[in-house]
C-alpha cells in the first residue's frame, strides 16, 4: 500500500510539473518595484476560517503584522508547488513585521466542505516542500470577500496591518529574490 502511495504521489508531482496555466509564458514576471502602495478594495479583515491545526483565525491576524502576504496556491499547479520552498525561506528572513499565510484553494467541494482526501493531499504537499507557514481552510467569508473570483493560481495577495490589500494581484510564482524585492519595497513604503 505504501508502495502505490508512493508511485501515485510521483505521478501526481509529475503531472503538477506541468503547470496550472492552459498556456505557457514566453517569459517569468517582472521584477516590481514598490514605491507608494495603493490601497484597494479588497477587504479581509472581517474574515473567519479555520487553519490547519483546527484554530479558527479572523481578520485581526493581520494587526499583529505591518506586511501580511497571502498565497492562494492548489496541489495540482506545479508553478505553486515549485515556488514553496521560496516562499518557506521568505517567511525565515523577516521578523515580526512580515507575515506569509497560504490558502490551498482546490481542497474544498463546491459547498465549502473540506474533502479530507484533498487535505491529506495538501498536507503532504506542505510537507514534501518543506513548508511550516500558516495555511488556512478556504471558508465561506474568504470565499465570499475574495475567493470566489479566483481564476488563475498561484495568485499572491500583500496586506496592510489593517487587513485592506496593497496595489493588485500578483499572478504567477517568482523566485526568492523577486519575492524578497517586492516585500522589502512594501516594508520599507509602509514604515
Amino acid at each position: 500500500m505504501k508502495n502505490i502511495t508512493l508511485i501515485a504521489l510521483s505521478i501526481l508531482l509529475c503531472c503538477a510539473c506541468i503547470g496550472c496555466a492552459s498556456e505557457p509564458t514566453a517569459e517569468p514576471p517582472a521584477p516590481v518595484t514598490v514605491e507608494e502602495p495603493v490601497r484597494g478594495t479588497i477587504d479581509l479583515s472581517t474574515f473567519t476560517a479555520e487553519d490547519f491545526d483546527g484554530n479558527i483565525q479572523s481578520g485581526a491576524l493581520f494587526s499583529e503584522h505591518k506586511l501580511t502576504m497571502i498565497n492562494i496556491w492548489a496541489t495540482f499547479c506545479g508553478p505553486c508547488l515549485n515556488e514553496m520552498p521560496d516562499l518557506q525561506a521568505l517567511t525565515e528572513q523577516y521578523g515580526d513585521e512580515f507575515q506569509l499565510i497560504g490558502i490551498p484553494v482546490d481542497i474544498v467541494d463546491r459547498n465549502g466542505n473540506v474533502l479530507p482526501e484533498k487535505r491529506t493531499e495538501a498536507e503532504t504537499m506542505l510537507e514534501l516542500t518543506g513548508v511550516t507557514y500558516p495555511q488556512l481552510l478556504p471558508s465561506r467569508s474568504l470565499n465570499e470577500l475574495y475567493l470566489s473570483g479566483v481564476q488563475v493560481i498561484p495568485v499572491t495577495l500583500f496586506f496592510d496591518e489593517n487587513g485592506v490589500i496593497l496595489d493588485a494581484e500578483y499572478y504567477g510564482s517568482r523566485s526568492l529574490d523577486d519575492w524578497k524585492q517586492i516585500v522589502d519595497g512594501y516594508l520599507e513604503a509602509l514604515s
